[in-house]
């Protein structure tokens, strides 16, 4: 984030929301015993993440603070999620172009595909085109 901020000053970093969820999920379902209490925490968080004007984030943050409070879950969110709000909540990335890409699912799957088409961490496109080609004629 420090290199975009550094080389891209004008441009908006958004955070990826897949991401942001899993790490969500390992941080602070420990804290739950019950998988229903989770699931309930989950979907704050979710109500939360998709708030579409900072006055309904506000709203939605304050009510899973006051349910949730003293929780070593919210702690989580709060310090490690919540102050890169602007990154990542729609209230605030609805305003950045982004075409409807809020997770990095997209570029992923087609870093897995082309890795499975060079097959090797050290392939490139040239080498394997022509490889082929050979094989081919």
């Amino acid at each position: 984030m420090r290199a975009i901020e550094t080389h891209f000053p004008s441009c908006k970093n958004v955070l990826c929301i897949w991401h942001i969820e899993k790490n969500v999920t390992a941080n602070c379902k420990k804290y739950f015993p019950c998988g229903d209490d989770f699931s309930e925490f989950l979907k704050s968080w979710s109500l939360v993440i998709n708030s579409n004007s900072k006055n309904e984030f506000t709203v939605e943050w304050e009510k899973m603070k006051c349910r949730y409070e003293n929780s070593k879950a919210l702690l989580y969110v709060q310090d490690t999620w919540i102050i890169w709000k602007e990154r990542f909540i729609k209230a605030w990335t609805n305003k950045i172009t982004h075409l409807g890409n809020t997770s990095t699912s997209r570029g992923e799957g087609a870093h897995a595909r082309l890795k499975s088409y060079l097959q090797v961490s050290t392939g490139n496109f040239r080498l394997q085109f022509f490889s082929n080609k050979k094989c081919a004629d």
